[in-house]
């Protein structure tokens, strides 16, 4: 798995210098624009499957639901300098763009859905890994047309503290920060074609986050985040729309002002 995520993010068109108004101490910019955790940049139903019409969606924040039982999801992003456009140098010849590449998969237990994800998070080979659970409050009828109304789940982003606080290729044993962030959060499925989350947690979110996603077409969601730290937006579009597959391609901005694109293919 880690493999497939380096060699997308390889070729995706992605270089990582923090932006200026998401760099500097305990402000997490490897993770201030796609999370690599379940939900962010693709829809994932209640019961984890990867429907993008009647699924959950979110950006850099988590959602409750996970990935089922042999449900995988892959993509790459990429952040750029300024509100319209993706590329840009800074006075030193360096890009100011940031990429994200990730990969993860769903288990099933018998008290509920394990995802664990891989991110890559820059091509000097610094990286994340993360898990999320989503215990089985009630079980799932697949016969029932009844919307189940609310869900937990739990997790931690960043397990081993190597993305760091404060940014790319800071050694965190000599003061990159803990990036280690541990959260809880709930999501409810007002109906059909809207979902609402919120939570809260350590480290990167370590205050009160929340996200809504919205299917306002066929094909299309629109999605919106308070991350702790600023507003982000955006819409998603499936052209394919299947029950089972998804391929999620997100346009929208972080913090309101940085131009975020995202490809995530998930089955």
């Amino acid at each position: 798995m880690r493999r497939t995520v380096w060699l997308a993010f390889a070729l995706s068109p992605v270089f990582v210098a923090a932006q200026g108004e998401l760099v500097g101490q305990n402000q997490y910019p490897q993770f201030r624009t796609l999370s690599g955790l379940p939900g962010g940049g693709f829809a994932i139903s209640p019961d984890g499957k990867v429907r993008f019409r009647g699924g959950a969606m979110a950006i850099s924040t988590p959602i409750a639901y996970s990935l089922g039982k042999g449900k995988f999801a892959l993509g790459v992003s990429n952040t750029g300098s300024d509100k319209w456009k993706l590329a840009g140098m800074n006075s030193v010849g360096e890009s100011q763009t940031n990429g994200t590449g990730w990969a993860m998969g769903g288990i099933s237990t018998p008290w509920g859905n394990l995802t664990g994800s891989y991110m890559a998070l820059s091509r000097i080979r610094d990286n994340a890994i993360n898990l999320h659970f989503q215990p089985r409050l009630t079980p799932v009828d697949e016969s029932s047309a009844e919307i189940r109304r609310y869900d937990v789940g739990f997790g931690v982003q960043d397990i081993l503290n190597d993305g760091g606080a404060n940014g790319q290729g800071i050694d965190n044993s000599t003061g990159g920060g803990n990036s280690t962030s541990l959260y809880v959060v709930g999501t409810a499925q007002i109906n059909e074609k809207l979902f609402v989350s919120s939570g809260f947690g350590t480290q990167r979110f370590g205050g009160i986050f929340g996200s809504a996603s919205y299917d306002f077409a066929p094909g299309f969601k629109a999605v919106l985040e308070y991350d702790r730290f600023n507003w982000n937006y955006g819409v998603a579009f499936d052209p394919f729309n299947s029950k089972d597959a998804q391929v999620s391609m997100f346009l929208g901005h972080i913090r309101g002002r940085y131009l975020t694109w995202s490809v995530a293919v998930a089955f």
